[in-house]
């Protein structure tokens, strides 16, 4: 109702990036960087009209207020008029996303893996933090990538197994391997990366003042990490107290 689309119609949800930031910190990718994804996608998606496309800016552009284009602006510019591709609205919750959508595209960003816990199948053009899980499509040329994204509306929602990995995946990315970090306070990143709050060089001092080699658990888990070869580092008071519960 809020955007006039036919009900009949699979949605599916575009996961914009940072344009400028990010770029290559996973490996491998189909095109050459995040601006070039978004116009080569948008392009595509606008041939296909069977299906309603929401585009969601990511949440750091706004960092970086000088750039030539951003999300936003290549929406506006080239496909304002499509019924069918329409920015994702403001007053929307994530909630919304889980409820209303078929699928997901994104390029190497955490969008497929966050609503992979809601069984809902993504299509991603580069290698991601999570691509050995296998729930998101993964296509090796940028061909075989358009063609799945003009089939977006045939793909299967995740199976039991699918949704377990990804649920573990979060689980250990956002809780299991959290360990806080003494010599860095906490502080509040504004417009821009280098803005920091009034406090941020005080609490430092205060910290580095403060900071006890023998007492340092994230050095103790580090070094564990290290011994042992793991590929995270591991929060073990954290995972002892889980065990615990079970």
């Amino acid at each position: 109702n809020l955007l006039s689309w036919d009900y009949k119609k699979p949605i599916c949800i575009v996961f914009g990036h940072c344009l400028i930031d990010g770029n290559f910190i996973f490996g491998w990718r189909l095109f050459k960087d995040n601006l070039t994804w978004l116009r080569e996608t948008l392009a595509t998606i606008s041939k296909n009209d069977k299906i309603n496309w929401l585009i969601k800016p990511h949440p750091a552009e706004i960092r970086y207020p000088e750039t030539s284009t951003n999300t936003i602006a290549e929406v506006t510019k080239f496909y304002k008029n499509f019924k069918n591709i329409k920015l994702f609205p403001k007053n929307l919750s994530s909630m919304t996303i889980a409820n209303s959508v078929n699928a997901i595209v994104s390029c190497t960003g955490s969008g497929p893996l966050e609503f992979a816990s809601f069984g809902i199948p993504s299509i991603i053009a580069g290698r991601s933090m999570y691509s050995k899980l296998e729930f998101a499509k993964q296509p090796k040329t940028v061909h075989e990538y358009k063609t799945l994204l003009e089939n977006v509306d045939k793909l299967d929602k995740l199976n039991k197994t699918q949704i377990e990995k990804a649920n573990t995946f979060t689980y250990i990315m956002c809780k299991l391997i959290r360990v806080k970090i003494p010599l860095l306070p906490k502080f509040k990143v504004l417009l821009r990366w280098l803005e920091y709050d009034n406090n941020f060089w005080k609490d430092s001092i205060s910290a580095l003042k403060n900071y006890s080699f023998k007492n340092d658990y994230f050095r103790k888990m580090f070094l564990l990490q290290l011994k042992n070869e793991n590929r995270h580092i591991i929060n073990q008071e954290f995972l002892n107290k889980e065990l615990k519960l079970y």
